[in-house]
């Protein structure tokens, strides 16, 4: 990643590990005294998602992050839905209720869990938010931190604005499990009442 293996704000004090994501192996470690940052560490993904970059539209108001397109949202840009690893991560951090198909968040709640995550140890993040695994906790603060720039700074949403984070959708009369690419077409398909 971005520390390629240097001191990350988004590590726990301490703790030294690696992770794989996109067929990559990373590794990365904390400060050795200094606890994880939120704002710092959403300093570094700020960064990478490189918000500023163009995409090839005409509207450039329509891009979202390191030149991808945002789709236009569509008439459901009113109401706006989270959902798969985003749900997880805001639920655990108890800003809606896992066991329930949806509910309702806001960008500055999931800051303020991530400043709250970024303050503990893995151990205390482990006590502390329900539901999140062992090899989860120490990257606790970097997935909320992540989740609050991604809504805030890809997609624009302000502090304030409600979002809906989506466990699972009803779809003709049965239950399924809601996925990225579901959240995305409820934002372009749905319209406001």
């Amino acid at each position: 990643g971005k520390a390629e293996g240097g001191v990350s704000p988004c590590v726990p004090a301490g703790h030294e590990g690696e992770y794989v994501y996109g067929g990559k192996t990373h590794v990365v470690k904390g400060d050795e005294k200094e606890s994880a940052d939120a704002e710092a560490c959403k300093a570094v993904v700020d960064e990478v998602l490189a918000p500023e970059k163009e995409c090839e539209v005409e509207d450039h108001k329509a891009c979202s992050f390191n030149g991808a397109w945002d789709g236009s949202r569509g008439p459901g840009a009113k109401q706006f839905y989270l959902s798969s690893y985003l749900f997880d991560r805001v639920s655990q951090a108890g800003l809606v209720d896992a066991s329930a198909a949806s509910g309702l968040t806001t960008p500055k709640a999931i800051l303020a869990a991530a400043k709250k995550a970024c303050a503990l140890s893995p151990a205390k993040v482990l006590s502390t938010f329900k539901g999140v695994e062992e090899k989860d906790a120490p990257y606790f603060c970097h997935d909320l931190s992540y989740a609050h720039s991604l809504v805030t700074k890809g997609y624009k949403l302000p502090e304030g604005k409600q979002v809906t984070m989506v466990k699972q959708v009803e779809y003709k009369g049965q239950t399924i499990e809601a996925a990225w690419p579901l959240g995305a077409a409820i934002n372009a398909l749905s319209a406001p009442p």
